[in-house]
């Protein structure tokens, strides 16, 4: 493996002498953090009516400065609770409120001058109420017109939701990041006998656009020592 991609959520309790000590650690490491997802908690909403500005704000500094410091290079914004738009709320105003949170990101990011980008991820239906293909990210992405939020594309979500591989090509300028499971065989670690019929239009579609950047296994096993390898 060429690196590591932590969850946010999961060092951010952490006290600083903790962290800290975390961060040594991560850093003499022979693999290094270079992406970190999980980005909000769910708890700590952007979406609706109960949206705390000053929380959000506070959180976002801190987590972007931890991010930094790990050596993350690109932030994944899932967080499907976080973004979950509550029943009888305006979706237009939802949208409008996705794109005030990734401004406050971008510009937390060019105002320290950290060496990362945001990579809007689409959520299957199940995690997330709303950007659920790879098209609305990059609609959003495009829509919020800032030079540090792109997208990522997730091979689990984007076969989940039916979404066509081929439509890569039309979204390679804003793709800065991907991730992959086994999507027919329930989120694992993919294998060579995996009976995903994506796979070949995916990969295809990747040496297409001649993406070269990383690729994440979000994915679960059974057995890390057979699986991992293989």
């Amino acid at each position: 493996f060429d690196y590591c991609e932590p969850q946010v959520i999961k060092v951010m309790p952490l006290s600083d002498g903790e962290f800290k000590r975390r961060a040594d650690r991560a850093r003499a490491a022979r693999i290094h953090v270079e992406a970190m997802n999980s980005l909000m908690p769910a708890d700590l909403k952007v979406v609706g009516p109960d949206v705390d500005s000053s929380r959000v704000r506070d959180y976002v500094q801190k987590a972007l400065a931890r991010a930094e410091t790990l050596g993350a290079k690109v932030v994944v914004f899932g967080s499907g609770d976080s973004r979950r738009v509550p029943e009888g709320f305006s979706r237009e105003h939802a949208w409008i409120q996705l794109q005030e949170f990734l401004h406050l990101l971008g510009d937390e990011i060019t105002k320290n001058q950290y060496g990362m980008v945001i990579g809007i991820e689409a959520l299957r239906h199940e995690e997330s109420n709303i950007v659920n293909t790879s098209s609305e990210a990059y609609n959003l992405a495009v829509q919020t017109h800032h030079p540090k939020v792109h997208i990522i594309v997730d091979f689990f979500h984007l076969a989940s939701e039916g979404e066509d591989p081929a439509i890569l090509p039309l979204l390679k300028d804003q793709i800065v990041h991907l991730h992959f499971a086994d999507a027919s065989r329930g989120r694992m670690f993919p294998r060579m006998d995996s009976k995903q019929p994506l796979y070949a239009a995916f990969f295809s579609a990747l040496r297409e656009i001649g993406y070269e950047g990383r690729m994440s296994l979000e994915a679960y096993t059974n057995d890390f020592e057979v699986d991992a390898p293989a």
